[in-house]
């Protein structure tokens, strides 16, 4: 019963995760930060770099992705949750 609040603690945590914005325009590219993957458009991208591309013309590749997911951070919670039981386990009589 202990357990349940880091538990669900851990699980609540694992909700928050960060989207990225790539936009690539021939060599160049440019990766950053974003809220929504719907922020993640031409326009943006030229407002955070204008000199993203040489002509405002070309085409800009745009991809918005997240680095971590859902999945693996609720493996990795319920190992570290396992881990602390564990541990609080071994040291009580």
């Amino acid at each position: 019963m202990k357990l349940v609040l880091p538990l669900l603690l851990c699980i609540s945590l694992s909700f928050c995760f960060q989207q990225y914005c790539k936009c690539q325009c021939n060599d160049r590219v440019l990766v950053e930060k974003i809220d929504k993957c719907g922020l993640c458009t031409k326009e943006w991208c030229l407002e955070q770099k204008s000199d993203l591309c040489v002509d405002v013309e070309q085409d800009i590749i745009i991809s918005c992705f997240q680095v971590e997911s859902l999945k693996e951070k609720v493996v990795v919670c319920l190992f570290l949750v396992g881990v602390a039981a564990l541990l609080v386990r071994s040291f009580l009589p």
